[in-house]
Parts: C-alpha cells; sequence; structure tokens
C-alpha cells in the first residue's frame, strides 16, 4: 500500500481522464467498499476511493491500489470534502458495515450538490443499507433509516438518481470476524478449530450472500437503467441450513468432490426481493461450497488473520458501529438549511437520543430459579404454553408460506402459465391442511376445557383462509379460460366462444364473492385484536395480496362480460380507432394523425384497414362550427375529424369522432377506440419488434419515439398520395401482427393492453350503456368526474390540467412539466389552493418537429370556485384567464406559449367555495387529480395520502395548516385526509 495518502481536508484536484467512467465510494476501505473498488476497476471504470484509513483496514486496498486508476483519499467521513472532480457517473456509500454517522452522508451529498450545480448530469447514487431495516424494532440500526429518510428528501428536491439496496448478511474474504452473525460465527469456529464445540446454533437457517454475489447486484442496480428511486433487497432466495454449512466447513474438499444436495427449505422473501430478481435479472451465482472454501482459504493465509484472541470478540467490547450523531460542519449546516431541516430537529423527529441520555446504566435483570417443590407446577404450565405456542408458530409459518404461494401464482397468471398458478395455488391449500393437522393433534386440550378461545379463533381463521384459497383457485380457471378467447378473436382457434366466456363469467364471478367474503372476515377488527403480534403481521400480508387478487379479478371479470359485447358473438360490429400522436398532446391523448376501421364478426375479427386521417378529413363536405377555442387559436373556421378530440371528457371527444365519420361515410359505429404512442410502444415490445419495409426500418420499443420524430411528416397535405405516414405505416403492421400472425405472445400483449388501460394511453367508448358501464367502473372510458352531491363531513375536492398543444408541430416529445399544489385551511376552515404549473421547452430550434408550445389550457375545479389571482412569471395575467362552467364544474382556461429552450411557470391562486364542513368532530377531505391521457406521470407536489391532521380549535379557531408532498400522475390520483376537532 501506498503510503503517500492525500489529505482531503483541503481542495485537491485529482487527474482523471475525462473518456472514462468515474466512480466515487464512500467508505472503500470496508470489506464491501474494496471489493467493489477492485470489481469496478476491471470493468475499466475509474475509482476515487474516500475512507479514513486504519492499521485494520488498510490491506483491504492492496490490490486496487495497484491499478493506475484508482486514488485513495484519506479523510475524516465527519469532515467535509473539498474534492473536485470533472465527472462523477458513479457513487456507492457503503453503510452497512458500521453504520456511518449521518454527517458522513450529508458531507457527500453536499458534495453531490456542488457537483450537481456545475454540471448538467447527475451520478448514479447507491446507497448499501441493510435488510434490518424492515424489522419493526430496530435497535442500532435507527440511525440507518435516518440516512435513508435524508437521501430521499435529497433525491426528491435535487432530482438526484439514487437507489437504495439493502442487504443482508455478506461473507467472504476480508469480512469481518467479529460479527456475531451465525454464519460468520461457523467460519470463525472452523478457523480455530473449535467446530466441534460450537455448541447448539442460535439460527435454524442462512440467506447470506457471497461477497462476489452482493457486489454483482449492487453494480446491476447502478448501471441498469429503471432503478432510480427504487429500493431492492440482497438476500439468497435460497435458505441453506446451517447445519449443513457446519458439515461443509468439516471437510470442504470432501464436499467439493462428492458433492452436497441441500436441503430444500421454503422461500422467506423480503419486500423488495422478488422485484429485484426480475427487475435486474439477478440471482446468485457463487456454488455454497466454492464460496466457503475461498474464504477459508483466504482467513487461513492472510495477514489479517493474526491469532485466535483477534478473531474472538471479547466480552464488553465496544461496537465499532457508534451511531452517536456528530456536529456538523459549516458547510453540512448549509446543507441541512437547504433540506429545510436543523440538526436538532432531525434528531428530535426521530427519536434520536439527546446528549445526557446516552450511556444510562440498565436496570439488572434478577432471575430466581423455582424451587423443587415448585417444579411439578412450572413443567405443567410449561406444556399448557407450549400447546398454545406451537400451534401459533405454526399457524404463523403456514400464514407466510401461503402467502408466498399466492404471490407466486399471481405472477405466474400475468404471464400466462395457468398450470404453474394451478401448481401454487394447490400448494397453497395444502399448506392449509398440514397447518390444520398440527392444530387437530393438539384438540386434547379443547376436550378438557383448556384453550378453547384459542381453538375457536384457529378454526375460524383456517375456515377464511381455505376459503380465500378456493376463490384464488376459480380466478386461475376463470382468467385461464379467457386467455384461450383471445386465441379465437384472432382466429388462431375454431371454435364456439360463447361458451368460454359463460364459463369465465361463473368463475371469475365465484372468485370475486370468495375473495371479498375472505377479505372482510380477515379485516375484521375483533379477530385481528386476538391475533398475536407476528401472526397478526402475517394476516394483515394475505390480506394485502387478497386485495391484489380481488382487483385482478374485478377487471377480468369486466373484459369476461366486454368482450362477447365488443367482438359480436351474435352478430356484426364496426368500431373506429383513433391513433393519436401525444408527441403532439391533445386533450384525450393527442392529435389524431391516423385511423382504423375494425370489423368484429361472430366474436372473431373480420377486418382491419389502417389510414391516414387526412384522406378521410379531405372527403369531408359539410362545414362544421368548431369549438370556439379552436376557432380562435388555430384560425379555423370548421371542424375536421382530426381535432374531433377536443374535449378532454372522452366519451364527448369519441361521439363528435363518432358524428364525423358517419358524415363521411354513412357508416354507423358501435364505439371509439384511442391509443397513444406509449400503448403503440408496449404493443410493440408484446410482439417482439416491427419490421417496416415502407422505411426499410426495424422498430422496437427502444426507438419508437426517436423514430417517430425522425420521420415526422411536414408537407402532408388532405387528399395526398404521397406514401403513408410512418404512424400509419406502423400501426398498420403493429395490428397485422397481432391479429393475423399464429402463436403470438397473448399474455404479454393482454399485459399491454391493461397497463394501457390503467394508465390512460388506450381509452374506449361504446354505444351499447350496460357495456359502457363496466367501462366506467374500471376508469377504462377516459370520463371526466362530474361534480358529486354534497356529503356531511365531506369535502370533495378535484383538480384537472387539460393541455392542447395547437402549434402544428411535435414540442411535447422536448417538453416537461411538473406541478406543485400548495394547500392552506383558513382558521374558518376555508381551503386555498395555489397551482404551479412549470413548462420547460427543450425544443433545440423553432424548426419542425420542434417548436414552440403554443398551449391552449384548461384547468377544471369544483363548481363555484373563485381565481383570485393568475401570474405567468412575474406577469399578473389574471384578466387574460377567462372562465368557463362545463362538466358541473368550474374551469379556467388561458393560451400559454412556451419559446424553444425557454421556460414559463404559471401560478393560479384560487378558493373552493365552501369551506370543511364537519360531522361531529370529523371531516374527510378528498383531493382527486386527474391525470390527463398521453402524458407519462408528470411529477406533483401534494399532500400524504395517509396523513391524519388534527385541527385543535375552542369555540371557532382553527390553526392554519399548510399541506405539500410530492407524487406522480402516471395514473389518476386519490388523496384524502381527515381533520379532527379537538
Amino acid at each position: 500500500m501506498q503510503d503517500s495518502l492525500n489529505n482531503i481536508n483541503s481542495d485537491y484536484n485529482i487527474s482523471l481522464s475525462r473518456n472514462r467512467p468515474v466512480a466515487l465510494i464512500v467508505k472503500a476501505a470496508s470489506f464491501l467498499g474494496s471489493h467493489l473498488a477492485e470489481r469496478l476497476l476491471e470493468k475499466n471504470i475509474q475509482v476515487v476511493a474516500i475512507d479514513q484509513l486504519s492499521s485494520s483496514n488498510k490491506f483491504f486496498l492492496e490490490n486496487a491500489n495497484k491499478d493506475k486508476n484508482f486514488h485513495f483519499i484519506n479523510h475524516l467521513g465527519t469532515e467535509a470534502i473539498h474534492l473536485k472532480l470533472a465527472r462523477i457517473d458513479y457513487l456507492f456509500f457503503v453503510a452497512n458495515e458500521g453504520i456511518p454517522h449521518l454527517t458522513e452522508l450529508l458531507n457527500t451529498l453536499e458534495l453531490l450538490y456542488r457537483y450537481q450545480k456545475n454540471n448538467e448530469t447527475s451520478p448514479r447514487f447507491v446507497l448499501i443499507s441493510s435488510i434490518e431495516l424492515y424489522k419493526r424494532n430496530l435497535g442500532k440500526f435507527a440511525d440507518l433509516k435516518h440516512l435513508e429518510i435524508s437521501l430521499a428528501k435529497y433525491a426528491k428536491e435535487h432530482r438526484l438518481n439514487a437507489r437504495i439496496i439493502r442487504l443482508g448478511s455478506v461473507f467472504g474474504e476480508r469480512m469481518n470476524l467479529k460479527s456475531d452473525d451465525s454464519l460468520v460465527s461457523l467460519i470463525r469456529q472452523a478457523l480455530t478449530n473449535n467446530l466441534s464445540d460450537g455448541g447448539s446454533l442460535d439460527e435454524f437457517s442462512t440467506r447470506a450472500l457471497y461477497i462476489d454475489d452482493a457486489v454483482d447486484l449492487i453494480l446491476k442496480t447502478a448501471f441498469l437503467n429503471g432503478t432510480a428511486n427504487k429500493i431492492y433487497d440482497g438476500v439468497n432466495p435460497d435458505p441453506i441450513k446451517l447445519e449443513e454449512i457446519k458439515k461443509v466447513l468439516n471437510d470442504p474438499i470432501w464436499y467439493e468432490n462428492y458433492g452436497l444436495k441441500f436441503t430444500s427449505l421454503p422461500i422467506w422473501s423480503t419486500p423488495n426481493l422478488s422485484k429485484t430478481i426480475k427487475e435486474l435479472s439477478w440471482k446468485p451465482k457463487t456454488s455454497w461450497i466454492n464460496a466457503l472454501k475461498k474464504t477459508l482459504k483466504y482467513f487461513q493465509i492472510s495477514k489479517e488473520f493474526i491469532d485466535r484472541e483477534d478473531i474472538i470478540p471479547k466480552k464488553g467490547e465496544a461496537s465499532s458501529e457508534n451511531l452517536a450523531m456528530q456536529t456538523p460542519s459549516s458547510e453540512v449546516r448549509k446543507l441541512l438549511n437547504e433540506l429545510k431541516i436543523s440538526h436538532e430537529e432531525f434528531k428530535k423527529k426521530h427519536g434520536l437520543p439527546f446528549s445526557g441520555e446516552e450511556g444510562k446504566e440498565k436496570k439488572k435483570l434478577k432471575v430466581i430459579l423455582p424451587s423443587k417443590g415448585k417444579f411439578l407446577a412450572f413443567l405443567g404450565l410449561a406444556i399448557i404454553l407450549f400447546g398454545l405456542l406451537y400451534p401459533l408458530i405454526t399457524l404463523t409459518v403456514g400464514a407466510f408460506t401461503i402467502r408466498q404461494h399466492l404471490e407466486i401464482a399471481q405472477d405466474a397468471i400475468a404471464l400466462g402459465q395457468f398450470e404453474k398458478a394451478s401448481v401454487e395455488t394447490k400448494a397453497a391449500m395444502q399448506a392449509i391442511k398440514q397447518s390444520k393437522e398440527v392444530i387437530n393433534s393438539f384438540q386434547i386440550l379443547k376436550r378438557i376445557g383448556l384453550l378453547d378461545g384459542v381453538f375457536n379463533y384457529l378454526e375460524e381463521l383456517f375456515s377464511l383462509t381455505e376459503e380465500g384459497i378456493e376463490g384464488v383457485n376459480h380466478a386461475v380457471i376463470g382468467m385461464e379460460v379467457l386467455f384461450k378467447t383471445t386465441k379465437i378473436i384472432s382466429g388462431e382457434l375454431n371454435e364456439d366462444p360463447q361458451a368460454l366466456y359463460q364459463k369465465a363469467q361463473l368463475e371469475l364471478t365465484s372468485s370475486g364473492e370468495k375473495i371479498a367474503k375472505v377479505k372482510l372476515g380477515l379485516s375484521d377488527k375483533n379477530l385481528l385484536d386476538s391475533s398475536p403480534g407476528q401472526l397478526k403481521v402475517r394476516i394483515e400480508d394475505l390480506t394485502k395480496k387478497l386485495d391484489s387478487y380481488l382487483e385482478l379479478v374485478e377487471k377480468a371479470k369486466a373484459a369476461a362480460y366486454l368482450l362477447p359485447e365488443v367482438t359480436a358473438v351474435n352478430g356484426s360490429k364496426k368500431y373506429l380507432i383513433l391513433l393519436q400522436n401525444n408527441f403532439e398532446l391533445r386533450p384525450t391523448g393527442g392529435f389524431i394523425g391516423s385511423f382504423a376501421k375494425l370489423e368484429f364478426e361472430k366474436g372473431k375479427i373480420k377486418k382491419i384497414a389502417v389510414d391516414d386521417i387526412y384522406n378521410l378529413d379531405g372527403e369531408l363536405k359539410e362545414i362544421i362550427e368548431p369549438p370556439i377555442d379552436l376557432k380562435n387559436d388555430l384560425g379555423q373556421n370548421r371542424l375536421f375529424l382530426r381535432d374531433s378530440n377536443f374535449e378532454p371528457d372522452f366519451p364527448t371527444s369519441a361521439r363528435q369522432a363518432e358524428f364525423l365519420y358517419k358524415k363521411i361515410t354513412g357508416e354507423q359505429l358501435q364505439g371509439v377506440i384511442a391509443l397513444d404512442l406509449m400503448a403503440s410502444s408496449k404493443l410493440v415490445e408484446a410482439v417482439g419488434g416491427l419490421a417496416l419495409s415502407d422505411y426499410k426500418e426495424t422498430i422496437t420499443s427502444k426507438n419508437l419515439f426517436e423514430k417517430a420524430i425522425s420521420h415526422a411528416e411536414v408537407n402532408f397535405f388532405p387528399g395526398s398520395q404521397a406514401k403513408k405516414n410512418f404512424l400509419t405505416s406502423l400501426t398498420s403492421e403493429l395490428f397485422n401482427k397481432i391479429f393475423f400472425l399464429d402463436d403470438q405472445n397473448w399474455p404479454a400483449i393482454v399485459k399491454a393492453v391493461g397497463e394501457s388501460l390503467e394508465e390512460k394511453h388506450l381509452l374506449v367508448y361504446l354505444t351499447n350503456q350496460e357495456a359502457f358501464s363496466y367501462l366506467t367502473s374500471q376508469n377504462w372510458a377516459g370520463v371526466l368526474p362530474r361534480q358529486p352531491n354534497i356529503i356531511d363531513g365531506q369535502t370533495d375536492d378535484f383538480l384537472a390540467v387539460i393541455d392542447a398543444n395547437l402549434g402544428a408541430n411535435k414540442s411535447n416529445y422536448y417538453l416537461e412539466r411538473s406541478f406543485k399544489l400548495n394547500s392552506l385551511i383558513g382558521k374558518e376552515g376555508q381551503i386555498f389552493h395555489t397551482l404551479v404549473i412549470n413548462y420547460k421547452n427543450n425544443s433545440p430550434s423553432d424548426v419542425f418537429p420542434a417548436g414552440k408550445y403554443k398551449n391552449r389550457l384548461r384547468v377544471y375545479l369544483p363548481s363555484g370556485t373563485k381565481l383570485d389571482k393568475a401570474t405567468l412569471g412575474s406577469l399578473d395575467i389574471t384578466s387574460k384567464v377567462l372562465p368557463f362552467s362545463d362538466y358541473g364544474r368550474t374551469g379556467f382556461s388561458t393560451l400559454i406559449e412556451v419559446l424553444p429552450r425557454k421556460q414559463q411557470i404559471l401560478t393560479l391562486n384560487y378558493s373552493l367555495q365552501n369551506p370543511l364542513a364537519f360531522k361531529g368532530k370529523e371531516n374527510r377531505y378528498r383531493l382527486d387529480v386527474l391525470k390527463q391521457p398521453g402524458t407519462s406521470g408528470d411529477p406533483i407536489l401534494t399532500y400524504p395520502i395517509n396523513m391524519q391532521a388534527n385541527l385543535s380549535g375552542g369555540s371557532d379557531s382553527f390553526p392554519i395548516q399548510e399541506i405539500s408532498v410530492k407524487t406522480d400522475l402516471k395514473f389518476d390520483r386519490t388523496i384524502e385526509i381527515k381533520f379532527t376537532l379537538k
């Protein structure tokens, strides 16, 4: 190791190549940090390592220090980091070993803050945390939770590209042999030849990761796209018995040569483990035998392994994981001020000890052993307690196993793997039967009059769970049948679909009834109150899983009733499909550049034809008056089909399109469907991409948007006979591949359709009122909600921001839009809102398809809302914001223009007509925020959903309450707050 170490306490520049990525590792001289540094160097990434070097860790970086791309900074973590780097691509903060002080993280964030101010890019930040944070009692890990909270707050306010990985136990070369982890304890015993004297094991199994697999997971979270703002879990998904580990440690070479078949144990998942495995395509690769062999070999020859005493924790030895909060530097205080929270306030908020409260002597426990005369009574009590606890422990484990089987079954359904889903459902039922057998073996206690209440409780719980699993089984059967109908619709199968639809309806209805009944039973307050703590958690988990099944079943049931109507099993029907380009945003999703005519006959697709909208509009002879805003803003004196979606209520726009289509063709339609480029992208991914012969292009979900912009047509005119525009060609090929080619991936297609409906990238209107009611019940019809009736004790608030790009360009491709809604409750319960809409036009120039964002903005609010003030930047535009009334709501409209490379901020101050109305001492405030179709999930700053705000008050006074928190508009959002008078 080099002795000339850099001192970071003064400004320091490191010479780095600008052509290669740079990774900054904080706590790099740790077990995990040193391995991470070596792996990054192997990938030809420059590494800047920060840590305080000590005699115990100086050997950890020996290998890394031999690489010319490695730069080490010896630094005391609680001091400010005065470091200037030309680039930072990745930043890893190792916090799972010897938990750092909050000040160390804040110093790191301060460094990032300075970097972000001087650079356009944000590094990918990885906080390596601990799986222990899922426990209720955090103990020494409480400060680690505070680190996560601080990072999350900073990431939200400064758009930091951050993610958190919570690791379980990690073992391997250079690990801390003084750890109290059971696996480490076994390795320590093997190294000191005390394995046979190790006594009984504290734990039954381990989910530890070998260091190589842990580092592999960390790098995946950093390198892969789509990991920002997420938490991932790093534990071994397949737990191993510690007794079997002990066998390997006794003779690793023998087991390497002859093998050992480890016992298969039930998966003991963590909240984000399934997501981690699925999203990152990650699983541990190193075999247990090889991992243990490498670990033993390292410590047997390592300089660090000095003698037996050095690796055995001494009684009362001070932990290196001192969690005391340090006094922050002046630079950190500035950052805390920016985060709007003081150092002492942070400690107080999260229950950290203040000075003077630490180190208090704990009361000593006095243990009194029973006398010989009391032994029999003690033994009898122990037997009764065992009879009580063993069934409950069995049931707790069983509840977890059932939940796991149901989770796997749900994933299998989404992939169309119904056989696997059925197997998992049967396994869940088997787990229930096994638990019942265990409980029945203790019925003697019930017969002699002991624990009647416990056994009655268990019987009720078993009955509910069995019925729930039966409901899930009905769901699997119903969805499998429903999936089969998709092949009939496309013509892959030649069957009468009516019997299949009837069976699907029957199975899904039965499933919904059973699951709803079970959910109600498991949510019963009396049942939950009589459940032991851990079992109560399992019941709540199971209820949540049934919730997701119930939602899935309701949507599938709606589809089972809709599809026979839509596909005309008893006749024929025609539909108009509007293909909306959301790069030119319009109220229901985007400019209508293409359309398709879709025909069904006797439950099967008969014909689908795609064409440019201008060919149809060129045939419209009648002059129809356009909406006043279209007339004024576009200078257009007649309405065309391409502009028929100007109303934000899709059924209204659909009826307008249906009316114009009939005027042109004379044909009667049975419905209108609209989909945007987001929906097209999902479908393109589902079918595995498209080959467009007209353009000699291969289109995937990853390049679709880019290609759509590059091929945007400029001079297309009504009646033109030029080749079809790009989106028309793409949609035509997409529909041909979905409906007329065999062996399609229908589960992926159904998933793409489902996601598009949920996110309002696909909207459906049907003339059949009964079928249309199913659509509206699932929020698939793009209905703009009407003003609800007034209910005592309830305040209904509403917000819908609707843009219409009338600039004849695709500037929405370059546009960033975000909302901020600050809400204030006055002393008399009045509700004041300040809505801030931030538009940033990143168009490179005014040349098509980029250009000025000319936006007709309409904001829909509760009826009777008063606009107090409107400003655009610093300019008062209140007089230019026009009020209107529509759909039972008050609205305000104005025209906003944002030039290329410019930003505009619109602020609307408004107040609701009615104040909070209390029933008794409570008011339930509900804010519905509507997502505009065609948008991808604009950020919005509002108030958290499950916050309870208590308004203290005497006779008529309320303290002012200000509310604000972040979410997004990927879906419609509902925010509820309960106000209570004291």
